[in-house]
């Protein structure tokens, strides 16, 4: 069985379907390990202080009190 997550929501606890008998089934849904969640932009693989997007906005933001 595949089940594909949408990771920008909640991670399901709990997995129902039907088996091939026409029973219904659920599964609890346990995660032993994630990779690191960004609590800045919320994209999965790395953490807050490794944030690409943080990083850009801080050299724009000194760029800009540069130009001024």
């Amino acid at each position: 069985m595949l089940v594909e997550v949408d990771f920008q929501k909640p991670l399901p606890q709990k997995i129902c379907f039907v088996d091939r008998d026409g029973t219904e089934v659920t599964v609890e849904v346990s995660y032993p390990w994630l990779p690191p969640c960004c609590g800045n932009c919320t994209k999965w693989g790395h953490t807050d202080k490794d944030c690409q997007v943080v990083k850009t906005l801080a050299i724009l933001q000194r760029q800009d009190g540069v130009n001024e």
